[in-house]
């Protein structure tokens, strides 16, 4: 006969809100509420004594049958995410979440599985990413148009101007100017290849992050020191780590000049380096003029700048904040 407890428990785990599948430590099914049964497209009649597993997908029953084993072996819940679809075909994604049961002694008697559509949420999700994907090369494409036209304008004033006159002084002027903007177009397009295609063919040479970051601030110091910025650089060992050589100096060079443009009447630049248990940390600080809350998350899209003219670099990282921490994690 059922007491009103059992009856409460019953209705709680039939009719919660997301499907609920308990199983022995045998991975038969003993649990199937309704909302599994809606999910899945099966009955609790067909499938209790079931096997767990076969309601996962053919190619995942490896990897969740080694997740269940290690819930009953270690007794600690385990989250992850599994595509799916539903009894017409659709494709599902679920987010599962597995737990032991445990009788009145503490032994593992067998695990209970939870498992949520969010399916819509996924969709949402890659929906939001592609939307930004789309404003973001907007942005891009609209920067390097105007780059480029400004570097057409240019070429073409210099082409007039050398057409005008039989001087050979400006004449030499106007094509050293010609040139200039051919090699800064160059470089935006070196950096757009770049930032397509990964590190590029000419950027193979490998060197060490702190040597490089000690050679790139001795550099700088007298520019640092010519603008009024005390440099102060905190140095502690950290293990050899090979980076690509010119990218790294062209991004510290970038980090250090928008310092410079951050504090037009002087101010402290602080530099560390150091380690951490998992991280290599890069961190710059300095005293500038910061930049608009609204402008923090387009801070590393490429080719984005607060100056009025664009960057012919997309390693230059970011506007510099008030004492902004500027974070390079590199794994060890």
């Amino acid at each position: 006969m059922s007491t009103p407890d059992d009856v409460f428990y019953r209705n709680l785990y039939q009719h919660v809100g997301f499907a609920l599948i308990a199983a022995d430590t045998d991975l038969k099914i003993r649990v199937w509420n309704q909302a599994a049964a809606r999910l899945f497209g099966a009955s609790s009649e067909r499938m209790i004594g079931a096997h767990l597993l076969e309601i996962v997908p053919a190619e995942r029953r490896a990897l969740v049958e080694r997740v269940v084993r290690r819930v009953l072996r270690r007794g600690q819940t385990s989250e992850f995410e599994m595509p799916h679809h539903d009894f017409a075909g659709n494709p599902l994604s679920l987010a599962v979440t597995v737990g032991p049961i445990r009788d009145e002694s503490g032994t593992r008697i067998g695990i209970a599985a939870a498992f949520r559509d969010i399916t819509r949420r996924v969709l949402l999700e890659k929906q939001v990413v592609a939307t930004r994907t789309m404003a973001a090369l907007g942005s891009l494409s609209g920067s390097v148009a105007h780059h480029f036209n400004n570097l057409l304008g240019g070429i073409a004033t210099s082409v007039d101007f050398a057409l005008a006159t039989s001087d050979p002084v400006v004449i030499r002027r106007a094509l050293q100017a010609t040139a200039d903007s051919i090699a800064r177009a160059s470089r935006i397009t070196r950096s757009l290849l770049t930032f397509a295609q990964g590190i590029s063919q000419d950027d193979r040479q490998q060197e060490n992050l702190d040597k490089i970051v000690w050679e790139l601030l001795e550099e700088k110091r007298p520019r640092l020191t010519e603008h009024a910025i005390r440099l102060t650089f905190v140095e502690r060992p950290i293990p050899a780590l090979p980076v690509p050589a010119q990218h790294a100096r062209t991004m510290l060079d970038n980090l250090v000049e928008n310092a410079v443009d951050a504090m037009p009447n002087g101010g402290e630049l602080l530099v560390e380096l150091y380690a951490t248990e998992k991280d290599i940390l890069l961190v710059f600080q300095d005293t500038g003029v910061g930049i608009p809350p609204e402008d923090v998350e387009r801070v590393f899209q490429p080719f984005f700048t607060t100056k009025g003219a664009v960057s012919y670099t997309h390693l230059r990282a970011h506007e510099t904040p008030e004492h902004l921490v500027c974070r390079l994690l590199l794994e060890k």
